[in-house]
């Protein structure tokens, strides 16, 4: 949060501001994988366990699907999730598997430890969010504004999915990829509620845009 009177202006000729990273799981959630809120990997996450396979059996996540945690957690993730697909395929034993998978285990570890700490000191933080001003466009898609996100709000509509139906924020070209943590962040702070409360809108087919003459093709 900002604490009053410590501002600074200070001049610049260009500012490049990150504003941290989320997991990608429409996939995840398509499939029917369950999902857990883990904010140092960057929110929802799907449940996994030690050698990447989730909920679901035979489906498996690995790097921004699996959580926020660099290129080099994900190859390790990766090789996890292959050792243990060439188990369920027969083409390696258990005792295999446990031999290969020791070493790739101790190193992603301590990778993982290194960069939750990372997102940890680098998460984006709550008192940002409530200094975006009205005026800011937070669907870029369908050029929807926070203050439109909170006047829906203010009228009832604390849902994701709601404020979505009402505004058409996150129907746009990305489908709320850019937009939809912000949004529920928003909601979260005006309705008073844990951003983990706020139920992440509901994926549709394709995940990402792609050209019909691609659809069409398939379909001859």
């Amino acid at each position: 949060n900002v604490i009053p009177g410590t501002e600074q202006t200070v001049a610049v000729d260009t500012i490049c501001v990150g504003y941290g990273l989320i997991p990608s799981i429409r996939l995840s959630r398509l499939c029917g994988c369950e999902h857990i809120w883990n904010q140092p990997l960057g929110g929802w996450v799907p449940r996994h366990n030690e050698y990447m396979e989730t909920s679901e059996p035979g489906i498996f996540v690995t790097g921004e699907c699996s959580g926020i945690g660099g290129a080099l957690v994900a190859a390790e993730e990766g090789r996890l999730a292959a050792i243990e697909a060439c188990r369920q395929l027969g083409h390696i034993s258990e005792e295999e598997k446990h031999r290969r998978c020791l070493p790739v285990l101790r190193k992603l570890g301590g990778l993982i430890r290194f960069e939750s700490a990372l997102n940890d000191i680098f998460a984006v933080r709550d008192g940002l969010f409530a200094r975006i001003k009205d005026d800011v466009v937070i669907c870029r898609c369908e050029e929807i504004t926070a203050g439109k996100i909170r006047e829906t709000i203010d009228w009832g509509m604390t849902n994701v999915t709601a404020i979505k139906a009402s505004t058409r924020a996150g129907m746009g070209h990305c489908q709320g990829r850019i937009c939809e943590f912000n949004i529920a962040k928003i909601a979260s702070l005006q309705t008073k509620h844990l951003t983990e409360k706020v139920i992440p809108m509901t994926p549709r087919l394709p995940v990402k845009p792609v050209y019909l003459e691609t659809l069409i093709e398939q379909n001859h």
